[in-house]
């Protein structure tokens, strides 16, 4: 059965990306843990919730998976990490300037890091 709107979509792509994991690439990438998928889950969640989807899903090359969002110049990228704790780039590709910081993988810390993600991504 195909997925039938966007965030099925998504939702579809995240399990795509963890069942289609190449050889080549567990060698030199740490497999997702359970604690690291469940916090992309929910953090996806959210982000969908909001009527936004994600650029890119992909599996962490620090173990974990990545979630990242673009508009223009900006990006914004979450890894939740396979130690359970989950980390928000802020970067600009013209300006070159990026930080970084702790997201507490709640709800509410996924709300609070899409709202500051949005003003930033829109900025």
């Amino acid at each position: 059965m195909e997925p039938s709107t966007q965030d099925e979509l998504w939702l579809a792509k995240l399990d795509d990306v963890l069942s289609s994991q190449p050889e080549s690439r567990t060698k030199h990438f740490p497999v997702p843990t359970e604690t690291a998928i469940a916090n992309a889950r929910s953090f996806l969640g959210e982000l969908l919730s909001t009527g936004n989807n994600p650029t890119r899903l992909t599996i962490s090359a620090v173990g974990g998976i990545a979630i990242t969002r673009r508009n223009g110049t900006r990006k914004v990228m979450v890894e939740c990490l396979n130690n359970s704790q989950v980390h928000a780039l802020f970067a600009d590709d013209e300006t070159h300037q990026m930080h970084t910081r702790n997201v507490q993988p709640t709800p509410l810390g996924f709300r609070t890091l899409l709202a500051e993600s949005d003003g930033y991504l829109n900025g």
